[in-house]
């Protein structure tokens, strides 16, 4: 039948066979009702994950000459001339092989 099971509101000890408190009347907890007496089990322990490694950080701005590539914040590319300070959408000469994906949208 299993351990005698102690009532959550009046402490009183109740003999297993009991699905009330003969105290205070409370009905017996019902986990313990369908494990024999017992306590409910312990939720098992959470896996343990491996920690992964960080992402690499993203490429920095690239330099070609005096001209900066540098992304806005929607992720267009714009480029500034540290000499003259000109900036413009325009690739300059050097940039010639554009980061994938670095295409700006045009609906024609």
């Amino acid at each position: 039948e299993g351990p005698n099971w102690v009532c959550k509101v009046c402490s009183n000890v109740n003999f297993p066979r009991r699905t009330a408190c003969n105290r205070c009347k409370l009905d017996r907890p019902t986990a313990e009702v369908k494990n024999g007496g017992a306590p409910p089990p312990a939720p098992p322990a959470p896996l343990r994950q491996t920690p992964r490694a960080p992402p690499p950080p993203p490429p920095g701005p690239r330099t070609v000459g005096p001209w900066t590539e540098i992304p806005d914040a929607m992720g267009r590319l714009y480029y500034h001339n540290a000499t003259t300070g000109e900036t413009t959408w325009t690739v300059p000469p050097g940039f010639a092989h554009a980061r994938p994906g670095s295409a700006r949208y045009s609906p024609y």
